[in-house]
């Protein structure tokens, strides 16, 4: 054997070490992603999803944690405790990972710190572990349907109040080191199965069994449960203990449910309304108030409550006059209402209250998706349900999303338009038979552009509130039928609205608003006879109001303006309403509207989740939308009638408009128009008109020919119509391909129907009478 032959070592030794040399650890789990993280928490999260700034934190202390469980039943007699909020995708490896910078940070308190304690920080495994024996989800396993988004989780960070009344965090990192160990190696697998699991979405309004209808029937069949005439004490208590243990779990998931359950207390069981808002509070800490205020599903709930604490006044019973002092300044605390000085409080829409509140968040891998067609869909989040806002648009300089919406009108009303009330006569009906016809040109009940001059444009006739008589026009119908609704999502977002005159900076005096809304009910003089009815209005419709009653039947305004109430900063000057001026640039900033570098004007697509989720929502806010589209007739008629008739020449033939644009067809096309451009549409019919009696003049004294005359102009029109340049092509071919179309015959299901617009003139005999 040669010497280097010897130097070798045998292959058999070779083997045997690598046999006796144990394998190298696992690589440790990449750390977990910011849609992992995405949990939102009480007091350190911000309005605008940012944290707080770690110099603006209380001081951090470790020592000795007095309650080592995140059971809730603990928290009414345990020290505060932060919480935090699960939002979409988030799981327990990243709750671990978002709290791991206020765990990490306390140094050792000397009074709580054991002798020659050392102070080691936490790992990641080891948080992640000791929160899941801390909120117990290692015995039993977590159940999938309990991770939603939204859910409350009390974490093992208790807030001392050191003197003078200064608060600060206490974490205890090395009993969180000993319930890490409490983990078996046997247990490991099936806790990495747990602290991946993510939270579950909240269904959406459009889905089974959580659509408005539906929502209702629950309620009811809850409300049903009790007795008649007179509940029973114990029935009351168990339905406030029901409500508040839901919001206390999860303050979105049921605030929907909650808001249609006090509404039908005051409909059907007035008597009820007040014992059952007191049931619900009576159990809340001011410590849970207070981070349940916070939350945006909370605040929501606890506006309602304040409202049926101030419906009652001071006519509560005697025997609850001690409750009640004690509701009100728990919701008080709660929402940051703003004392009055007479040891009271005004209410969240007097003064601007100061707490407020947060909704849940996306990530930002969570913030685009890509629409089947490829493009980019905004997503955002309201009352903790998943929004798409609708596609990433522009128009140069505003930049938002823009959405068709997917609720149908004719799906929405049936068969039976009852939203035009009992029994309507023919103007209603012609009208609202041209609204159906033409909606495929406008969009969807829960339609929406935000990435226009007009900001905020919602509906199936797209009404913006750059001004004070679209937009702002149907939300205050949508207010008088619904104001719990309208306050869920509006109110609470710091909108308010007032009718208004015409000087557009002026607070106006009773007869400024009757001289600028001639369609409502009078202030400045007697409202009988009812001459300010409009034949073109419908009476209020919903399902708010007092047992046997319904919202006030006002007429429709004309002018309203857009009133801001901004949150109070704590501690500042408290904030009142302020009326906003019209115009684009005067109104973005409520709407999340942010002027760049370059002068394009970038829209948050929160605005546009907040209007869908309202017309998903609420089915008064779709009837303000198609009652306030056919009023949309008397608009046009008020602004085209001061210029007919018109004549052929000075001094020479009259021509009334009500004779002009007679047929189904041409109504159609300028009431299309006036949806889009209604400043144009009194110039662009003279156009029209000017253009076909230059070809060929007629009379206009019912003749055949006469009617030729009309059918043509109707073509003028629709060509000289100045419609938004970008779709007006395919807006003009959608009105053309319903000319005289055929009638689809009566089937065994269903009766005839005419989808079709009559280009004869004196088909459509909708305008007022001479």
């Amino acid at each position: 054997m040669t010497a280097a032959a010897a130097a070798k070592p045998a292959l058999s030794s070779v083997k045997k070490a690598v046999a006796a040399k144990p394998p190298a650890p696992p690589a440790p789990p990449p750390p977990p992603s910011k849609v992992e993280s995405n949990v939102t928490l009480w007091n350190f999260t911000q309005p605008n999803g940012g944290k707080l700034a770690e110099a603006a934190w209380p001081a951090v202390v470790n020592g000795t944690l007095a309650v080592t469980t995140g059971d809730p039943a603990a928290e009414a007699t345990g020290p505060r405790r932060l919480s935090a909020f699960l939002g979409l995708g988030a799981d327990l490896r990243g709750l671990a990972a978002a709290i791991e910078p206020i765990v990490n940070k306390g140094a050792l308190d000397p009074k709580d710190a054991p002798k020659d304690a050392t102070d080691l920080k936490l790992t990641q495994n080891e948080l992640e572990k000791a929160l899941a024996v801390y909120l117990g989800l290692n015995i039993p396993p977590l159940r999938p349907t309990e991770w939603k988004v939204g859910r409350r989780v009390i974490l093992p960070i208790e807030v001392e109040i050191v003197p003078p009344a200064v608060p600060r965090w206490k974490v205890g990192r090395a009993q969180m080191r000993e319930w890490a160990r409490l983990i078996k190696p046997e247990e490991e697998a099936g806790l990495q199965l747990t602290v991946r699991l993510p939270v579950e979405p909240l269904p959406a309004t459009t889905e089974a069994d959580h659509r408005p209808l539906e929502l209702k029937a629950q309620v009811a069949t809850r409300l049903g449960t009790l007795t008649k005439p007179v509940a029973k004490p114990e029935e009351v208590a168990a339905l406030g203990a029901e409500v508040r243990a839901g919001v206390l779990v999860n303050p979105f998931e049921g605030i929907f449910y909650q808001i249609e359950l006090m509404r039908q207390l005051r409909r059907d069981r007035p008597e009820l309304e007040l014992p059952v808002t007191l049931a619900i509070l009576s159990g809340f800490s001011e410590h849970q108030a207070a981070v349940t205020g916070w939350t945006m599903g909370g605040n929501a709930l606890f506006r309602r409550l304040w409202d049926a604490l101030r419906r009652k006044g001071d006519g509560v019973p005697a025997a609850d006059k001690p409750a009640v002092a004690g509701a009100r300044a728990l919701l008080a605390g709660a929402l940051g209402l703003a004392a009055n000085g007479t040891a009271a409080w005004y209410s969240p829409t007097e003064r601007g209250p100061s707490v407020p509140p947060v909704d849940l968040f996306l990530a930002p891998a969570q913030l685009l998706r890509k629409s089947p067609n490829g493009k980019d869909v905004y997503l955002t989040v309201v009352y903790g349900r998943l929004m798409a806002a609708g596609v990433r648009d522009n128009t140069g300089k505003y930049y938002g999303p823009a959405a068709l919406g997917g609720m149908d009108l004719v799906d929405f009303v049936g068969d039976d338009p009852a939203f035009l009330g009992p029994a309507p006569g023919s103007t209603l009906l012609q009208c609202w038979d041209l609204v159906k016809k033409i909606a495929p040109n406008e969009g969807k009940l829960d339609g929406l552009r935000l990435a226009d001059g007009g900001i905020v444009s919602i509906g199936i006739q797209q009404w913006t509130i750059a001004a004070d008589d679209e937009l702002t026009v149907v939300l205050y119908q949508f207010m008088r039928m619904a104001p719990d609704h309208f306050d869920l999502f509006f109110g609470i977002r710091g909108m308010q609205l007032r009718v208004w005159g015409l000087a557009d900076t002026t607070e106006p005096t009773p007869d400024k608003i009757d001289e600028a809304n001639p369609y409502l009910r009078p202030r400045s003089r007697p409202d009988t006879p009812e001459t300010w009815r409009s034949a073109y209005a419908s009476r209020p419709a919903g399902d708010w109001g007092d047992a046997g009653t319904g919202p006030a039947d006002d007429g429709v305004p004309s002018r309203v303006k857009l009133v801001w109430l901004k949150y109070s900063a704590p501690g500042g000057p408290v904030e009142t309403p302020q009326p906003i001026r019209s115009g684009t640039a005067h109104r973005w900033a409520l709407f999340g509207g942010a002027e760049n570098a370059a002068k394009q004007v970038i829209f948050d697509p929160l605005w546009g989740g907040i209007s869908r989720l309202a017309s998903q929502t609420s089915r008064e806010l779709c009837t303000a939308q198609l009652q306030t589209a056919v009023f949309r007739f008397q608009r046009l008629w008020n602004q085209v009638n001061g210029m007919y008739p018109t004549t052929d020449a000075p001094g020479g033939k009259q021509y009334p408009f009500r004779r002009l644009v007679s047929s189904q067809f041409f109504a159609a096309a300028v009431i299309d128009a006036h949806i889009n451009v209604p400043g144009l549409v009194a110039a662009d019919l003279d156009t029209a008109f000017r253009n076909t009696y230059a070809r060929k003049p007629y009379t206009l004294v019912g003749t055949e020919a006469d009617d030729h005359f009309l059918m043509r102009m109707a073509i003028n029109f629709v060509l000289a119509r100045r419609v938004y340049k970008r779709n007006k092509d395919s807006r003009d071919h959608n009105i053309v391909a319903l000319h005289d179309k055929p009638v689809i015959p009566a089937t065994r299901d269903k009766p005839a129907r005419d989808p079709g617009l009559n280009a004869t003139p004196g088909s459509f005999t909708g305008w007022p009478a001479p």
